[in-house]
């Protein structure tokens, strides 16, 4: 992971500021898995799969939010 941010993005000035990148993506492909999991419950949204799929996306909505102020606490001190 280190490497690919290196190459890839930029050179991190601290570690946290490549951890938050990877929370903020972590958070988009959860949101995404949770989306298609509930999607594919549609006869019955209230079964187990259309209730994990709104769970995900709900913590994947936290990852996402938390993802860019790890970047700015780590860019900041």
């Amino acid at each position: 992971m280190v490497r690919w941010y290196r190459n890839r993005i930029a050179q991190p000035t601290t570690d946290d500021e490549m951890y938050g990148y990877w929370l903020f993506v972590f958070g988009i492909l959860l949101g995404i898995l949770g989306i298609l999991l509930y999607l594919t419950s549609y006869p019955d949204p209230g079964s187990v799969p259309g209730e994990a799929g709104i769970a995900l996306s709900a913590v994947a909505l936290v990852l996402i939010m938390i993802g860019p102020v790890v970047i700015l606490v780590a860019v900041s001190a």
